[in-house]
C-alpha cells in the first residue's frame, strides 16, 4: 500500500471525531508558547543569580524561579489533557473501525465467509484495529512536532546563533537513522502480523473443536501445532521488537549524548567570549526539549509504516463487495418453484450439484435424501439466494428468482438448520430477536415447537439447552413469522422421534399454506413427505414415495438399509 494511500485512509478514520480533534490541536498550540518562553526565564534566572549582590537580587531571583515553575506546572496541565483527550480519540477511532467492519462482515454475501475463516475475520477485529487505533494520534503528533520544532529552532537562534547553527548540524544524524531503520521494521511488521494472524486462526480452531479433538484423542498433536505457531509469532515478534528497541536505543543515544557534545562546544565558545554561561545553561536545558520534535517525526516515520499492514486488511475487508439487496416482486400467495437444468460449484468446475431438475408446489411436503456430500444441504440454500448457480436457473412463478425482491424473498423462504446457532442470551431473546409481539403469539409458538415446558423460565440462557431444545429454539425462532417456505435440513436430528410427532402434527394446520422441503436421515420425518427426490453423486437420479422408490431402486434400498433402519431402532 503506497504511504500516501495509507495515511489518507487513516486521516479519513480520525477527522471523523472533529471535537477531539480541535481540542487535541487547541490544547498542543497552548502549550507550545509556554515551553518557548521557559528557556528566556531561566537564562535570565542564571544572570539574576550570577549577579546577586543584595536582597533586591535574590527576591529577584525567586520570583523567576517561582514563574518558572508556575508555567512548567500548567504546561504540564495541559500536556495532561492531551494524552487523555488524545487516548478518547484513539478510542473512538478503534470503537468506529470494529462498527464499521461488524456492520460489513454482517452484509458480505456468504461465498466470502465460506472461503474466510473466521479466525481471519476475528484478527481484523481485534489486534488490526488496535494497531491502527494506536496511530489516531499521528497527524496531531505530526502538528505538534513541527511547530514544536520551528518554534524551537527560533529560540535557539534568539538564544546563540553559534550554539544553534552546532544543533541544526546533529539533526541529519537522526534522519540517517530513520531511513536505515523504516524499510526494515515494515518488513518485520508485517511477519509479525502474519503469524499473528495464523495464532488466532488456530485458537479459534481449538475452541470450536476442543470436544471432537479429546474424543479423538489429539489433545497432544493439536497442541504441538499450536505451540510451534506460538513459537514462530514470539520469533517474528522478537525480530519486530529488537529493531525496535535497537532503533529507539540508538536515537536516545544520539538525544542524550549531543547536549553534552554542544555542552563542551559551548564552554570552548564561552572562554572565547561567544556566549556567556547564563545562555550556555539555558540552552543545554533546552536542546533536549529541541530534540524531542525531531525525535518524535523520526520514530512517527519509521514506526507508523508498521501499521500498513493493519491498515491494508481493513481496508480490504472494508472494500469487499456487499451482497446486493435489489427490490422487486413480492412473493406471490400461490407459488411454484421449479428448478431446470440447475448446477452449482464452490470451486470453479466442481459441480456439486449437476442437473437438477424438481417442482415444488404450496401445500406439498418433500424430502431429498442421499448419502453424505451429494449436495442436498447446498440445493436448499440455493432457494435462499446465500448462493446462485452458475447454470441453469430457479424459477418462481415462471419468473427468475433475481426478478422478486430479495428480502421478502427470505422472509418467505426460510432456512432451519440441525445444528443452529445460539446466541448468548435467554430462550425468549433468541426467539424474538429484538421483535416486539404479543404474549399470546409467543405462547402459540412454544406449543407448536414443544416448548411449553419453558413458558414460566423464558429467561434462562440458551447455551443451558441440549441440542434437541436448541433445536426446538431455532425453529421457534423461524416460525414466530411462518414463512411460505420452510427447509428443514437436518432441523429435528437431535429431537426424539416423538417430540418430532408432535411438531409435524402441530405444523398441520400451517402447512397448507406453506411447502416444506425435509433433508433428514430419519426414516420417521421422510415418510411425512407426499415426495421424495434421491440424489447421488450432486444428481437427482430418482423420486417417488417411499415405497415407491424402496421398491425400484436398488441405491435407495442400500442407503435405507443402512442409515435408516438403524435410525429407527435408535429412535425405538
Amino acid at each position: 500500500m503506497k504511504y500516501k494511500h495509507a495515511l489518507y485512509f487513516l486521516w479519513e478514520e480520525v477527522s471523523r471525531f472533529k471535537k477531539e480533534l480541535f481540542i487535541n490541536f487547541i490544547l498542543i498550540f497552548s502549550s507550545i508558547p509556554l515551553v518557548a518562553v521557559t528557556p528566556f526565564l531561566i537564562e535570565n534566572l542564571m544572570q539574576e543569580i550570577t549577579t546577586i549582590n543584595d536582597g533586591q537580587g535574590m527576591k529577584n531571583a525567586l520570583i523567576t524561579a517561582i514563574l518558572i515553575l508556575v508555567i512548567y506546572s500548567f504546561t504540564r496541565f495541559i500536556w495532561f489533557f492531551c494524552d487523555y483527550h488524545g487516548d478518547i480519540l484513539k478510542l473512538l477511532v478503534k470503537g468506529n473501525l470494529r462498527e464499521k467492519l461488524y456492520l460489513k462482515v454482517l452484509k458480505l454475501p456468504a461465498s466470502y465467509h465460506k472461503r474466510k475463516p473466521s479466525g481471519e475475520l476475528m484478527a481484523r477485529f481485534t489486534s488490526d484495529i488496535d494497531i491502527v487505533g494506536e496511530e489516531a494520534l499521528f497527524f496531531t503528533s505530526v502538528f505538534q512536532a513541527i511547530a514544536e520544532f520551528s518554534v524551537g529552532c527560533y529560540v535557539a537562534f534568539k538564544l546563540n546563533t553559534y550554539l544553534a547553527i552546532i544543533f541544526v548540524c546533529s539533526l541529519p544524524i537522526y534522519l540517517l537513522c530513520q531511513k536505515q531503520f523504516k524499510p526494515k521494521m515494515e518488513s518485520m511488521s508485517l511477519l509479525e502480523r502474519e503469524a499473528n494472524d495464523n495464532v488466532v486462526k488456530s485458537i479459534e480452531e481449538g475452541i470450536n473443536s476442543a470436544i471432537i479433538i479429546r474424543l479423538l484423542e489429539k489433545t497432544a498433536y493439536f497442541y504441538h501445532l499450536f505451540q510451534n505457531k506460538i513459537r514462530n509469532w514470539h520469533n517474528s515478534m522478537k525480530n519486530k521488537s529488537f529493531y525496535e528497541k535497537l532503533y529507539n536505543s540508538i536515537t536516545m543515544y544520539i538525544e542524550e549524548g549531543l547536549p553534552i557534545i554542544i555542552l563542551c562546544i559551548g564552554a570552548i565558545l564561552s572562554m572565547r567570549g561567544l556566549v556567556d554561561i547564563p545562555t550556555l545553561i539555558a540552552f543545554f536545558t533546552f536542546v533536549g526539549r529541541l530534540y524531542v520534535p525531531v525525535w518524535n517525526l523520526a520514530f512517527l516515520f519509521t514506526t507508523t509504516p508498521a501499521a500498513f499492514p493493519s491498515i491494508n486488511r481493513i481496508e480490504t475487508l472494508l472494500n469487499q463487495e456487499e451482497e446486493k439487496v435489489r427490490k422487486g416482486k413480492p412473493f406471490p400467495k400461490e407459488f411454484t418453484i421449479d428448478f431446470h437444468d440447475v448446477f452449482f460449484s464452490y470451486e470453479e468446475n466442481n459441480y456439486i450439484l449437476k442437473n437438477i431438475n424438481l417442482q415444488i408446489n404450496k401445500g406439498e411436503k418433500i424430502a431429498i435424501v442421499g448419502s453424505t456430500g451429494t449436495g442436498k444441504s447446498t440445493l436448499l440454500l440455493l432457494l435462499t439466494e446465500l448462493y446462485k448457480p452458475q447454470r441453469g436457473e430457479i424459477l418462481l412463478n415462471k419468473l427468475k428468482l433475481s426478478q422478486y425482491d430479495l428480502l421478502d424473498l427470505r422472509r418467505n423462504i426460510k432456512y432451519v438448520e440441525g445444528s443452529p446457532f445460539i446466541f448468548n442470551a435467554s430462550i425468549e431473546e433468541n426467539i424474538l430477536l429484538g421483535e416486539k409481539v404479543e404474549k399470546s403469539t409467543i405462547n402459540e409458538i412454544l406449543e407448536i415447537t414443544q416448548l411449553t415446558e419453558f413458558s414460566e423460565s423464558l429467561n434462562k440462557n440458551c447455551l443451558l439447552l441440549s441440542s434437541g431444545q436448541r433445536q426446538r429454539v431455532n425453529l421457534a425462532r423461524t416460525l414466530l413469522h411462518p414463512p411460505k417456505v420452510l427447509l428443514l435440513d437436518e432441523a429435528t436430528s437431535a429431537m426424539d422421534s416423538h417430540t418430532e410427532e408432535l411438531i409435524f402434527e402441530s405444523l398441520k394446520e400451517k402447512e397448507k399454506d406453506m411447502a416444506i422441503i425435509l433433508v433428514s436421515h430419519r426414516l420417521s420425518t421422510i415418510t411425512k413427505a407426499d415426495k421424495i427426490y434421491f440424489m447421488a453423486n450432486g444428481t437427482i437420479v430418482d423420486s417417488g414415495s417411499h415405497i415407491e422408490l424402496y421398491q425400484k431402486n436398488e441405491s435407495y434400498r442400500e442407503l435405507f438399509k443402512k442409515q435408516y433402519v438403524k435410525d429407527a431402532q435408535n429412535d425405538r
